[in-house]
């Protein structure tokens, strides 16, 4: 693992990561689901809405949303997604202050789900988000500007053809759906997870005194050891976003 390579992160089961709306006018970031192929989640039909609005200042004309109803969202939108596949072991999203607002620490805790920052500024992280992201924008960007009703019925119609018809060569060729409904059952003590994650981030912190590129090194290599651990984690080179 290093500390903080450019590399993307596929995962095989027990984290996962889809866009929420990241700050005004300039949206991105992720909600909890299990599993790998994050990228056209069957459940994701509030979330992919979210960062559609979230995203439509920049060409539709919207009003943007202030932090605070930004936080509120998200958090609703992860308790939505929580209750309809269950809650992941990590949430992978980016370092935006909506997606840190004492709202969303509240759900994520409850629910027993740590989070997972990337380096700063590296979206290679998150590749899998950012070319999500990518087809969005491009989806709704050939649609033109769109009214706000019409906006939910073209996110709901893009989610559905992106998770259920769409096949991908990353899934060998199967959809998304169908990689999801397939998944292996997630079985893992998460208080037994949260406390591996603590020893051994308190064990990096003493063996590496200097390890301090950005906030939050420490913790990311913690649990991306513990996910490795368990065989929920694997490190595959990245390409472009």
């Amino acid at each position: 693992m290093g500390a903080a390579g450019p590399q993307r992160r596929e995962e095989s089961n027990g984290r996962r990561s889809t866009p929420t709306p990241r700050r005004p006018a300039r949206a991105n970031g992720a909600s909890p689901a299990n599993g790998r192929p994050r990228a056209g989640h069957a459940g994701g039909a509030a979330t992919a809405a979210t960062a559609a609005v979230g995203r439509a200042p920049m060409k539709h004309s919207f009003t943007i949303p202030s932090d605070f109803t930004a936080c509120n969202d998200i958090q609703l939108r992860i308790m939505e997604d929580v209750e309809q596949n269950g809650a992941p072991l990590i949430w992978r999203v980016d370092r935006a202050s909506v997606h840190r607002c004492p709202q969303v620490r509240e759900v994520l805790d409850g629910h027993g789900i740590l989070v997972l920052h990337g380096p700063p500024r590296h979206p290679r992280y998150y590749g899998q988000l950012e070319r999500m992201n990518r087809d969005h924008r491009e989806w709704l960007e050939a649609l033109g500007p769109l009214d706000p009703a019409r906006l939910a019925e073209e996110v709901e119609r893009m989610r559905a053809t992106l998770n259920a018809v769409l096949p991908r060569r990353s899934l060998h060729w199967r959809t998304a759906a169908q990689v999801w409904g397939q998944r292996p059952a997630l079985d893992v003590d998460r208080a037994g997870f949260r406390d591996e994650v603590r020893e051994r981030a308190a064990r990096l912190a003493l063996s590496h005194a200097g390890l301090r590129a950005y906030d939050g090194l420490v913790d990311r290599l913690a649990i991306e050891a513990a996910l490795t651990s368990r065989g929920l984690l694997k490190c595959d080179r990245g390409g472009w976003c």
